[in-house]
């Protein structure tokens, strides 16, 4: 990774190249660049990397045949990026620049419903087959998925949460990259202190139960507001591990966890959210 994030970093030729194979995998490769570019080099770089980004999806619609929406979900997930890494290159606050990250993923998804009704809905249609079918398959008729009507609130927060989701981790590699390249460790010193403010982890917790209550349609929207609060128990995670000299495989541990059982996820969101009042990593520090 290192040998890549030199070559990117060596002008714009090179990060536009890069930029422009990423485009084959436009929600991974390419805005981590934009990230990585945006970050160190400023808006005027940052917008060159975009538009290198964006030209294979966009071939990709003009002479192919896969549709407006996953061109448009290619522009808006590296127009999301790199407004936040503009945001956290101007604050350097991931409580502020995961703020942005919401606002601009729930605001890219907004417009694509509206620029582009027909392919959401021919989404929501294909969606709602393939449940269909999955439903007709399973010997479990009382699944809850039986009951699963798709709708637009369902499909947003899929789409909102996708966007949020990758640009988050394009945001991470691009701020490890450029720790690597010109301040060694200092993405993991950064990343173990990462905490929110009081009011947007009340804001993220409270949205987050709402959505709960409101049955599975709400369910992808749920999870867009518990994310910050998962972050914030992840650096806590991390944090203890450093103090303590835990090993890599306790990580890997934890990270297996996380994924694999839900309700460690709700433990963990509801420490991401006392987090901003206990602060267990001043009292780590501390003993």
């Amino acid at each position: 990774m290192r040998p890549l994030a030199e070559f990117i970093m060596r002008g714009r030729l090179q990060a536009a190249i890069v930029a422009l194979v990423g485009g084959l995998f436009p929600l991974l490769i390419s805005p981590a660049i934009v990230a990585l570019v945006t970050l160190r080099k400023g808006a005027q770089e940052g917008t060159f990397v975009v538009m290198a980004g964006f030209v294979i999806p966009l071939l990709a619609y003009i002479v192919g045949d896969s549709g407006p929406l996953m061109s448009m979900a290619s522009f808006l997930g590296l127009i999301t990026v790199y407004v936040a890494s503009m945001a956290l290159r101007a604050s350097r606050s991931w409580a502020y620049t995961l703020a942005v990250l919401i606002v601009a993923s729930t605001l890219s998804v907004l417009i694509a419903i509206q620029m582009a009704p027909g392919p959401i809905n021919a989404l929501i249609q294909a969606f709602q087959e393939t449940l269909d079918e999955i439903v007709k398959q399973s010997a479990d008729t009382e699944t809850p998925l039986a009951n699963l009507e798709l709708s637009m609130t369902t499909v947003s927060g899929f789409l909102v949460y996708t966007l949020l989701s990758s640009g988050l981790f394009a945001l991470i590699i691009g701020r490890w990259g450029q720790a690597a390249l010109y301040n060694p460790g200092g993405f993991g010193e950064e990343f173990r202190q990462l905490q929110l403010g009081s009011s947007m982890s009340i804001f993220c917790f409270v949205a987050t139960a709402y959505c709960l209550t409101q049955g599975a349609g709400y369910q992808w929207w749920a999870n867009v507001f518990a994310l910050p609060l998962l972050i914030v128990a992840t650096a806590i995670a991390h944090a203890t591990a450093k103090a303590k000299s835990i090993g890599l495989p306790w990580m890997i541990l934890f990270y297996i966890a996380m994924i694999g059982f839900s309700p460690i996820l709700l433990v963990l969101v509801f420490v991401g959210f006392i987090d901003t009042w206990l602060n267990f990593r001043a009292r780590l520090s501390v003993k």
